[in-house]
């Protein structure tokens, strides 16, 4: 029993405690809501608004968007439901979300952080791999055993990568340099 009422207390100590408003460490100095504007007749003062802005982790730019965004929605949901200072931090975080996936993404596009995607080192490592099967001549004995224009261990026709082992494996009869073997 008292075990059951001490993990009881532990949880609602651990709630209250995420309840709590923790600024973020790369909160900023905040942004002024102005009197008498929309968003303070919803009852976002300048400090209520930044302490929440603090407590999701809003840079000041992502604040300003918010902000802005919100005035363009006429501060409702999409299920009509109006914007307070009590249901507004899942909004909050959303947009830091995408804003941060936005950005990542910008970057991709532009070069800055990642030239490639991971489809195409994915790619480049299957290429490095099949080369370094073909340096193996085990590799190359189907060759060796069909085509005629293989001899002392590499493909007169100019082939660096067996038939079985390239990108789209084929037979060896099926390579543009096959010749076939007289018998």
């Amino acid at each position: 029993m008292n075990d059951l009422k001490e993990r009881e207390k532990e949880k609602n100590q651990k709630k209250e405690e995420e309840r709590k408003h923790h600024p973020h460490p790369r909160a900023c100095e905040g942004v002024d809501i102005q009197a008498y504007s929309e968003a303070w007749q919803r009852g976002f003062t300048t400090q209520v608004f930044n302490d929440l802005a603090d407590h999701v982790g809003l840079t000041c730019e992502q604040r300003k968007a918010w902000l802005k965004y919100m005035n363009e929605v006429g501060w409702c949901f999409y299920d009509g439901k109006p914007v307070t200072p009590i249901n507004c931090l899942r909004s909050m975080r959303m947009w830091r979300k995408v804003d941060e996936r936005m950005a990542q993404r910008d970057c991709r596009k532009s070069g800055e952080t990642a030239s490639r995607n991971e489809y195409e080192v994915q790619k480049e490592r299957e290429a490095a791999k099949r080369k370094a099967q073909a340096e193996n001549p085990a590799n190359w004995e189907l060759c060796a055993e069909r085509c005629g224009c293989y001899c002392k261990g590499e493909c007169a026709c100019g082939c660096t990568i067996p038939p079985q082992l390239r990108e789209r494996p084929i037979a060896p009869e099926e390579c543009e340099g096959y010749q076939r073997k007289a018998v």
